[in-house]
């Protein structure tokens, strides 16, 4: 068969219009699944962001309560009243071990009043005292004299804090008395809320290389200050490096979070999206990370997308056969005996017939054809009529 010849294009190009919808089918089926997956992030973030303020504000309350009953304690008051440090320390130790496993604080601290301006105690540390206290909130309680709660940056990442000032019977303020916990207990939570990862970038600029890395060691863990430019990432819940290994900018990060896209690890495929995290000054010193797991939605994608693919194969092949069936009944065949027919009237056959096979375009091409074909018949008939005349 030509390629020229008409069946060739007219079957070429349904083949062609057909694989052009069915390519465009499954395009918008991956667009639209693309989109979903974003929405999906989008939906994981706000999510995160929402448990990890309930968290926050629960905690806040809870250590507020807790603080307010130590201030209200006399054997803990008369200790700090009378500046006896090991006293202090011996009178709370217990209590701070019980919520150090009951409550998941991590901080228990006594700092002196604005005129010393230095820690009086560290309950988790009684070693380290009489530094001097250059911290957000240490500043604002002394400025307010009102209670302050908030997250801070320390050398080891992210605490969520709350101080009150401790005052006498007499009201005078004695110091400034804070309890905390790290917030990577949050995302431990927030994890079994939600089967998502979770991480925590804190910004390099603000932390300390030689302090992150002994912080590092003292928990056992590899040294990971240079895996990234501008972060370094915390507490998270996956053991899975490449996952939070993210270059983001956290000052560009929008208050609602941002999708950062899609990566491959370990034969898995996952969507990743991430929010700032604000200290207690307002000041954007981290980011958290969020990492769902997409491997099961996206091999689900490649399956209907073959279903869809077969399918649609399925379909043109159908179609073409029934388009093909079509033409070669009432086109191709019907032009075949024209053709046929026209080729004895080349050859000087008038007297065949070319009946109007149907009330359409090709009958009344074959209608046409036939009156031509009378015509020449005529001509025919006058000219063989004229010879006769002549030799007689």
């Amino acid at each position: 068969m030509k390629l020229s010849s008409l069946r060739v294009k007219v079957t070429g190009t349904v083949l062609i219009c057909l694989a052009a919808a069915a390519a465009a089918i499954l395009m918008v089926l991956h667009v639209n699944f693309n989109h979903q997956a974003d929405q999906m992030t989008r939906d994981a973030v706000a999510e995160a962001q929402q448990l990890f303020r309930n968290l926050e504000a629960a905690d806040v309350n809870k250590m507020s309560v807790v603080l307010e009953a130590l201030l209200a304690n006399d054997a803990y008051q008369g200790a700090y009243t009378e500046a006896h440090r090991k006293q202090l320390y011996d009178r709370g130790k217990a209590f701070f071990e019980r919520m150090r496993s009951d409550y998941h604080f991590t901080l228990w601290q006594f700092n002196n009043p604005e005129s010393a301006g230095t820690v009086f105690l560290r309950m988790h540390r009684p070693e380290g005292f009489g530094d001097p206290l250059k911290r957000w909130m240490y500043e604002e309680c002394v400025r307010t004299k009102a209670p302050v709660a908030g997250k801070e940056l320390g050398h080891s990442g992210f605490a969520l804090r709350v101080m009150m000032p401790q005052r006498d019977h007499q009201g005078n303020i004695l110091g400034y008395v804070e309890v905390g916990e790290e917030i990577g207990r949050f995302f431990s939570a927030m994890q079994v809320e939600t089967g998502n990862q979770y991480g925590i970038a804190l910004k390099k600029v603000l932390l300390q290389k030689d302090k992150w890395a002994d912080f590092r060691k003292s928990r056992g863990l590899l040294n990971n200050w240079d895996d990234m430019r501008d972060m370094v990432v915390g507490d998270r819940t996956t053991e899975n490096e490449q996952l939070m290994n993210v270059q983001a900018d956290i000052d560009a990060i929008s208050k609602e979070g941002q999708v950062l896209g899609r990566i491959s690890s370990g034969g898995g495929t996952y969507v990743r999206g991430v929010f700032p995290v604000m200290a207690a000054d307002g000041q954007r010193t981290g980011a958290v990370f969020v990492v769902k797991d997409m491997t099961s939605a996206f091999a689900n994608l490649r399956g209907l997308e073959l279903k869809v693919a077969g399918l649609i194969v399925a379909i043109t092949l159908v179609i073409c056969i029934l388009v093909s069936a079509m033409l070669e009944r009432w086109v191709f065949r019907r032009l075949d005996h024209m053709i046929e027919m026209a080729t004895l009237v080349v050859g000087g056959d008038y007297e065949c017939v070319i009946p109007k096979s149907a009330d359409d375009e090709v009958g009344q091409f074959e209608y046409l054809f036939d009156q031509f074909r009378k015509v020449f018949l005529s001509l025919a008939k006058k000219h063989q009529s004229q010879e006769t005349t002549a030799r007689a």
